[in-house]
């Protein structure tokens, strides 16, 4: 399969005009070998930062591209979650060191690691190109989504919104440790406005952003959408979520397409408990059948959402998020595509399959939301008051 590369990006198309180039990455062999080749193109600057960033063989090609790309003089920057990425250490990082590279973990204090995430996925050469969306770097993600590795999206990105991920990014690493003083620096900066770049805007959440701009820029557009289709992983949304969701679901205008084989079966308990209740309102759900499905994006009408963040507590009030809200008809129109492609191989959800769960079974799936949706907050919420 040929992968695209830094100078194979769609021209940029409607009102984005020349600001703007993009390219959706549907698999992570093709994702994987696209960062690969932003890293190779890159001649000043270089920031890496993953939530997960696991040993084998995709993490061991990245490592070798970052410290090639040291040695050449590039500056290069890697920032690592503790709590998604495991304990601070590893001889299998070494070469990262050895090369010059500056590496730090986020969060790396024991009794804080499970508060709050940097949950970010995000590789930005030279401040000019960019590449964001849900892959992690592991090899359980390698392949196609479809015939094997996990089924995921992300974006390839040109023009002046990369900049302002490579700012975002700078502030996370200043801050890495999360002592005190770090703390108190990212609830500032967290109230700084990211400006849009014509159609293309970042939108960041993190704990202390009670009014973030996600969130805001998040529940405007659901409440005057004529259509959703959601991509989500772990579908836990927010209550105020759920009722926006509920008011635009009737006559088929909501779709969701969720995970039939997940990683965290605590969220899909979870999730499912919503399925009722969405389903009256007039929701089609659907869930993916041949893989682990981890993608994280929005249509609402022709306004695309994509980045890190799910629609649950922990990404919009919890954990460090970014989300690029994109206006572009025609980028959408290649995402609904792909969102079609994704039925194909998912079952809808019936009423009847749903009619047929034991109460036992509608009473496990109650308390995993409870868990997901508050109980996990609030734990985590008072450990950072008490420990920051």
């Amino acid at each position: 399969m040929h992968s695209p590369s830094p100078t194979m990006l769609s021209p940029g198309i409607g009102g984005i005009g020349a600001d703007h180039r993009f390219r959706w990455l549907h698999e992570a062999d093709t994702a994987y070998a696209a960062m690969e080749q932003l890293i190779a193109a890159s001649r000043e600057t270089l920031d890496v930062e993953f939530y997960i960033f696991s040993r084998g063989v995709v993490a061991g090609r990245l490592i070798d591209s970052m410290a090639r790309a040291a040695a050449r003089g590039v500056h290069v920057r890697v920032l690592l979650d503790a709590f998604g990425s495991g304990a601070p250490g590893g001889a299998w990082l070494a070469p990262l060191a050895q090369a010059g590279v500056e590496l730090r973990w986020f969060n790396p204090r024991r009794l804080l690691r499970y508060t709050c995430h940097d949950h970010r996925k995000l590789v930005v050469a030279d401040g000019r190109q960019a590449i964001l969306g849900g892959f992690n770097v592991a090899d359980e993600y390698a392949g196609d989504g479809i015939t094997r590795g996990w089924r995921d999206l992300a974006l390839l990105v040109e023009g002046p919104v990369a900049a302002a991920l490579q700012a975002s990014f700078a502030g996370l690493f200043a801050a890495a440790a999360l002592r005190h003083r770090d703390w108190l620096r990212l609830l500032r900066t967290a109230r700084q406005r990211v400006p849009a770049a014509g159609d293309v805007q970042l939108l960041l959440s993190g704990p202390g952003r009670t009014q973030s701009q996600l969130r805001r820029a998040l529940y405007a557009d659901l409440r005057q959408a004529a259509r959703i289709d959601i991509l989500g992983a772990y579908f836990v949304p927010t209550g105020r979520i759920r009722r926006a969701l509920r008011r635009r679901a009737r006559g088929g205008a909501l779709r969701v397409l969720t995970a039939g084989r997940s990683d965290v079966p605590l969220a899909q308990l979870a999730s499912r408990s919503l399925y009722p209740m969405l389903m009256r309102a007039g929701a089609e759900i659907w869930e993916y059948q041949p893989q682990v499905m981890h993608a994280k994006a929005l249509l609402v009408d022709d306004v695309i959402w994509v980045g890190s963040a799910n629609l649950d507590a922990r990404s919009l009030q919890l954990n460090f998020e970014l989300m690029l809200r994109i206006r572009e008809p025609e980028l959408a129109a290649q995402l609904r595509t792909r969102f079609e492609a994704d039925l194909v191989h998912a079952a809808r959800v019936q009423p009847a399959w749903v009619a047929q769960w034991s109460l036992s079974r509608r009473a496990l799936q109650f308390l995993a939301r409870i868990v997901v949706t508050r109980l996990d907050r609030w734990l985590a919420l008072g450990a950072l008051r008490r420990l920051l």
